[in-house]
């Protein structure tokens, strides 16, 4: 019986989540992967998958190739329209069954999808089961903040009842607790399956480590990175730009704000700091990258993490870079800051304060104990195979 593992993604966070788990699979077993590109055709040169490119057994496909009509005039709005027009739903439909029929070409398979519903992923959902396959949802990030309602327009609970559509996949994977929580109470008992930080973990970090390239900037100072959140996240951003006047008023000290790693995202929050702050444009001390910028290089590059909510800074715990959480600019609390409290930045004075110490050469940050909670609740639960019990789950769900 031919076997497959088929792979949707459709932008950065998800090709960051995925490839460590599809890097362990061409590893250890002899099934070939198929990934199908659903966004930008940028994604084809990602130099994430130029590494699985190189082990064989993979093909990577953009959906264009298949439609490229379908791609450009309907993908994109696919859920909008699919809402008010039958004739273009119809349309749609046919489209979506010939693709489904093109890419699912195996005797048996499993499907992966990221923590993603809508109208393209439902549909591919039946007609993957119409095949007798698996289909799974995999991380596309983590849990940057401990609370729940994160965004500007969460007011209320009320909107997470649409995580019921989620229970259209056979299992939803998590990383830990703080995620599995979002999809415990609207899905169906045991399709919840807590595996681990597949992004975090140390296999792949040992791998991917070996293949980046450090930032390229020489400054000798002290040099600290400041990963933005995108506008949709209630931050305040005119805090964040006298943050920024903070960090700058310390002695030999060198910034690079780096923009969220969706480029659209990226340039409004950067243009919004630039805008109301033009004086950073002409100092010799900063500098704002954007989305595509690799923030592991940054990581591998700085020695202090300055975060309004991402869980990048994770990686940054791991490698025992200080990260301090600025809570006080935005309106979530932040995980590390929850489990580790000198990284919590709940005031200017104590970021200024703590700033100061680091920028003196403050020996030791962390409390290893609160650390050691973190990495064990958080990114290596239950144990550090966390890549070999992505491949076995998935492997499991074959039907022989």
């Amino acid at each position: 019986m031919t076997k497959k593992l088929y792979v949707f993604l459709r932008h950065n966070n998800d090709i960051d989540h995925i490839t460590p788990v599809v890097w362990k699979w061409l590893k250890t077993t002899d099934i070939p992967v198929d990934i199908l590109l659903v966004s930008d055709k940028k994604y084809i040169y990602d130099y994430r998958l130029n590494l699985l490119k190189k082990m064989g057994k993979v093909t990577i496909t953009h959906i264009n190739c298949l439609y490229l009509y379908f791609y450009k005039k309907y993908y994109q709005r696919m859920d909008r329209y699919t809402n008010r027009y039958n004739y273009i739903k119809n349309k749609v439909d046919h489209v979506i069954k010939n693709i489904a029929d093109q890419v699912f070409n195996s005797e048996d398979g499993v499907v992966v999808f990221d923590w993603v519903m809508n109208y393209f992923t439902n549909s591919m959902v039946q007609h993957a089961h119409r095949h007798g396959y698996k289909v799974l949802s995999l991380p596309h990030g983590d849990a940057p903040y401990i609370n729940e309602l994160e965004t500007i327009d969460e007011l209320g609970y009320d909107g997470f009842d649409r995580r019921r559509c989620f229970n259209v996949f056979d299992y939803i994977i998590v990383p830990n607790w703080i995620t599995g929580r979002r999809y415990k109470k609207h899905v169906d008992d045991g399709k919840v399956k807590m595996l681990g930080s597949c992004r975090y973990c140390d296999e792949w970090m040992d791998f991917y480590d070996k293949h980046l390239i450090c930032y390229p900037n020489k400054h000798t100072g002290l040099r600290v990175v400041m990963f933005l959140r995108n506008q949709c996240y209630p931050v305040d951003w005119d805090e964040v730009g006298r943050s920024i006047k903070m960090i700058l008023n310390h002695p030999n000290v060198y910034l690079v704000v780096k923009g969220h790693a969706r480029s659209r995202n990226s340039d409004i929050v950067i243009n919004r700091l630039l805008n109301k702050y033009p004086m950073f444009k002409n100092l010799g001390n900063i500098c704002f990258v954007y989305g595509d910028c690799n923030p592991s290089s940054l990581l591998r590059w700085c020695d202090i993490v300055v975060d309004i909510g991402t869980s990048m800074t994770w990686e940054a715990v791991k490698k025992n870079i200080p990260v301090l959480c600025m809570d006080y600019l935005h309106c979530n609390k932040s995980t590390i800051g929850y489990y580790m409290e000198n990284c919590l930045m709940d005031c200017r004075d104590k970021f200024y304060n703590t700033l100061s110490r680091l920028v003196g050469g403050m020996n030791s940050f962390y409390n290893m104990d609160a650390r050691n909670t973190f990495l064990r609740e958080v990114v290596d639960y239950p144990d550090k195979d966390i890549l070999g019990r992505y491949v076995n789950f998935i492997n499991s769900c074959y039907k022989e």
